[in-house]
């Protein structure tokens, strides 16, 4: 009857990383030593004849079993290292990990074997028993980003639309910078109008109206359209362009610190129109003409006068003309002094 093995020794097998760790508890061997493969192993010696197989030598027998994994949690990937049998957190590689496997150069740092390293930012490499793998990084899509950027130093963008400006409501519309509510009306620039339409800025040229038989305009400048002078008003440039005269020729005129030449024409607010007449401003108030058949009616950013609320007659009228809506200025002539 062959020896107990039980009464003779006692064998814990301890699995910790997926090595394995025998403890034995052992009674004084009368004889010993065995032969396994060519092999001789001393009395109560423990070998692994295989990665997922260990044997002991007990008083000249040998006796093995398979060796029983630990579950793996935790793990993104796992993978059981050269001549081990049981898995192993991929985390878990780094140098600092007992390891008998040969180191990698990589033409100028050695690196420990199982240790990860960046050669540059968008590729990472790990030492795999002396031989160097590599992989390059996939970054994950930022999706409609209106704007990103790479960190210094790093691989993958970031988004940066939540640091450049706020998220604004659904229905406003931002142009250059400044926000709009939804149907608000302005000119980006003299002859172009623009309205929010439900978070669209939605923009056309400006077709100015018909002044009819109005014999005395002027256009006021930074504006697209000529408004029509009373016939007894006094804003008048004090030469006509079209016979050829100097309109620059003359004394300007200083108004809160801007300085106009002779003939210039402005606006110091939407209701009031000046010229300046050899150093002398002279100012009329604007006088709106009553709006017909409008259903609503609005008035543009920086404009006097109202407009039918119809976008296509937006800014003195869109598209189509129209006679509705003809400014006059009031014969209310006021000389101040430039």
């Amino acid at each position: 009857m062959g020896p107990s093995f039980c009464s003779r020794i006692t064998v814990c097998l301890l699995l910790t990383l997926a090595q394995v760790i025998a403890v034995t508890c052992q009674e004084d061997a009368k004889n010993g030593g065995c032969t396994e493969n060519g092999t001789t192993f001393s009395d109560y010696e423990i070998w692994n004849p295989e990665p997922c197989r260990v044997c002991i030598c007990d008083s000249g027998t040998v006796f093995c079993e398979e060796v029983v994994c630990e579950e793996v949690r935790g793990c993104e990937t796992s993978e059981a290292p050269e001549g081990e049998c049981c898995l192993r957190c991929s985390e878990q590689l780094s140098p600092n990990m007992d390891n008998t496997t040969d180191s990698c150069s990589d033409g100028s740092s050695v690196h420990a074997n199982n240790q990860i390293w960046n050669p540059e930012p968008c590729r990472v490499c790990i030492c795999e028993s002396g031989t160097v793998v590599c992989e390059d990084l996939v970054c994950e899509d930022v999706g409609d980003c209106e704007a990103t950027e790479i960190p210094e130093g790093e691989c993958c963008p970031v988004c940066l639309v939540a640091t450049l400006q706020p998220e604004a409501d659904a229905d406003t519309c931002t142009e250059n910078g400044k926000v709009y509510a939804n149907n608000d009306v302005w000119s980006p620039e003299p002859c172009k109008v623009c309205v929010c339409d439900s978070g669209t800025s939605v923009c056309e040229d400006v077709v100015c109206e018909d002044l009819g038989d109005c014999q005395k305009t002027v256009t006021p400048d930074g504006e697209c359209c000529p408004v029509c002078l009373t016939a007894d008003s006094t804003l008048t440039p004090s030469s006509d362009p079209e016979t050829g005269a100097d309109e620059k020729k003359g004394d300007g005129c200083t108004v809160d610190g801007e300085l106009y030449h002779h003939n210039d024409i402005w606006k110091p607010e939407p209701c009031r129109v000046c010229v300046c007449d050899n150093g002398v401003s002279i100012c009329d108030e604007v006088q709106c003409d009553t709006l017909s058949n409008c259903q609503k009616v609005v008035t543009p950013e920086g404009e006097c006068c109202p407009v039918c609320d119809t976008f296509a007659s937006a800014g003195r009228m869109i598209g189509e003309k129209n006679t509705s809506g003809t400014q006059n200025i009031k014969a209310d002539s006021r000389r101040n002094q430039g």
